[in-house]
């Protein structure tokens, strides 16, 4: 009855099932290729620098014609001129934006890429969980079986039995709402790869290795984008405020040719649009608001403070990444032997099948432990990653 009982276990701990196997390289590389994400990136930036270039052309020029009673006739062109047209002020801003662009379609892709890996993982962590809410629901299912069968069950046994009972009724939940979970999230994500099916099995990432620190350390003083990114945003609206100050003090300017037909003669003046009811004030407003907001993430995040933070996140990866390590090296093989011995002492008689569970919760809590600290290393390292501007991969 308990060898019996065993190797139903073990069946149901390992099924065999015929899956297509996904792994993160390949899910990357589809969805940086596929994705509608990626696109529209491109063309927010797009949209961005369109802005930027077409502010910082000219204002068309206005051309009139003017007939009389006296059947006399002129033509005009005038080109008006706003303050910060005058000052380039308005090219300069442009240029920035370009800058800008080079800059942050680098940060784009990087954190599209982030986006990928990380969906990948949680996908990953919840068919683990699936996989392990399986195992458990079906080993619970035959203790309460074995309880149920036998024909001498004591108090204890019975007590055993509802526990069991309950238990199969929770797990089962659990289980179901994995499932319609994984079912909803995994759709969505091969839809992004461009991928047609609506089940695949994600293979395990590779485990996380980190470079030495100093050379992430001495890269983050040559290659680093964030506070690039961060000076040019402050520029931007720095020239922004001050593309609203002038154009909302100073006239305009429209300097003007006339040729009058009738009489074959040239003339020419400047008129002025003087800013006495409409200063931009509103645009000011937000255009100091927008600078003072950028000045600040500036100033918070000194040079030294920017090196300490990233050390901070290096320190964290790396402390994360040691914690998965032990957890599957040590920890994982420590309750996989107590397992063992307990369901050897249930075989021999000197233990219950209720001690067999207690371990083989344990064992599990420390599966999904494992995997989420595994995670929690890969955030770290993505935000790290961020403040350098490039995978560590690459250094």
């Amino acid at each position: 009855m308990r060898i019996l009982y065993v190797v139903l276990l073990w069946a149901f701990a390992f099924p065999v099932c015929a899956r297509t196997t996904l792994t993160l390289e390949i899910a990357v590389d589809l969805g940086m290729k596929n994705s509608a994400y990626g696109y529209q990136q491109e063309a927010d930036r797009a949209e961005t620098l369109g802005e930027a270039i077409d502010s910082s052309k000219l204002e068309n020029p206005e051309l009139s014609y003017e007939y009389d009673d006296d059947r006399k006739s002129s033509l005009s062109l005038a080109q008006p001129l706003r303050p910060s047209d005058l000052t380039f002020s308005r090219s300069a801003f442009k240029k920035i934006v370009e800058r800008q662009n080079v800059i942050q379609e680098k940060r784009d892709a990087l954190q599209f890429k982030h986006f990928l890996t990380e969906s990948y993982y949680d996908i990953f962590l919840l068919q683990q969980r699936l996989a392990y809410a399986r195992e458990n629901e079906a080993f619970v299912k035959k203790a309460l079986r074995s309880l149920q069968n036998n024909l001498h069950q004591s108090s204890t046994d019975r007590a055993e039995a509802l526990l069991f009972q309950a238990d199969s009724l929770a797990l089962a939940n659990a289980r179901a709402e994995l499932e319609a979970e994984i079912s909803s999230v995994m759709l969505d994500y091969l839809s992004s790869l461009g991928v047609r099916g609506k089940a695949m099995y994600f293979s395990p990432p590779l485990p996380l290795v980190l470079p030495p620190k100093q050379n992430v350390m001495d890269a983050l003083e040559h290659q680093s984008t964030y506070l690039r990114v961060l000076k040019e945003r402050r520029d931007a609206a720095e020239k922004i405020a001050d593309i609203t100050r002038q154009d909302g003090i100073y006239p305009t300017l429209a300097p003007f040719a006339e040729y009058n037909i009738s009489d074959k003669k040239w003339g020419g003046g400047i008129s002025m649009s003087i800013p006495l009811w409409q200063r931009q004030s509103g645009a000011r407003k937000a255009a100091k608001a927008r600078l003072k907001v950028a000045e600040l993430e500036l100033r918070q995040l000194s040079a030294e403070k920017f090196r300490e933070k990233a050390e901070i996140l290096y320190d964290r990866a790396e402390l994360y990444s040691k914690q998965s390590r032990k957890y599957d090296q040590e920890i994982l093989s420590l309750y996989q032997r107590s397992l063992k011995q307990m369901e050897k002492d249930y075989l021999s008689g000197s233990s219950n099948v209720l001690s067999v569970w207690q371990a083989k919760e344990k064992l599990s809590e420390a599966q999904i432990a494992s995997l989420e600290t595994m995670q929690k290393a890969l955030l770290a390292k993505h935000e790290l990653e961020l403040l350098l501007g490039t995978s560590l991969e690459d250094l």
